[in-house]
């Protein structure tokens, strides 16, 4: 008797997972080549498994950029985290966590490009979503908090903050940033 192995895709969206597992405990070791080859496994099972507009395929999509972003393929991630947002936004949903999460993804990344206004939009409405959902000391919050903030002290530092919006949320943090200089 001759026993076959089967491929990877036969097992599916399960094998998914566990790519998925697989890349983010190689991407937490800082071995990014690793991390990167299992996070592209995971996003092509997903599109041939469940179709290339499913929310899970966005969250393979987001999960990829974000090893890009770490690994500072910053023009390899932006349209990734473009492609789960529009996913995510036409089948969950724009107030959905997961959504939410992708907004703030892609804020941190327009935040690195000095793409503040944009970044500050995107941080606004994943704090919408978040707090409408999460107790405020939810990390999720926090962190979206604090990444909102830290825009806005760059901005503020590089001189840029006059180009972002009226937002109440945004001219009272300026204004304790600009009182705490």
């Amino acid at each position: 008797m001759s026993w076959e192995i089967p491929s990877v895709e036969a097992f599916g969206v399960p094998m998914a997972s566990v790519a998925t597992g697989l890349s983010l405990f190689y991407y937490a070791q800082g071995i990014f080549k690793s991390g990167e080859e299992w996070s592209e496994m995971a996003l092509a099972i997903r599109e041939k498994q469940l179709g290339p507009d499913h929310p899970d395929t966005g969250t393979s999509l987001n999960n990829l950029a974000g090893l890009y972003r770490s690994m500072g393929r910053y023009d390899a991630a932006e349209p990734l985290y473009l492609r789960a947002l529009a996913i995510g936004i036409q089948y969950l949903g724009e107030d959905h966590p997961d959504v939410a999460v992708w907004y703030n993804n892609l804020a941190g990344l327009y935040t690195q490009f000095d793409r503040y206004p944009e970044a500050e939009t995107l941080y606004h409405k994943a704090l919408k979503v978040f707090l409408d959902r999460l107790p405020q000391d939810h990390p999720y919050v926090e962190g979206t908090f604090n990444g909102l903030v830290n825009l806005l002290i760059t901005a503020q530092t590089n001189g840029q903050a006059d180009h972002l919006s009226d937002h109440p949320m945004t001219r009272s943090i300026l204004q304790q940033i600009q009182a705490a200089n």
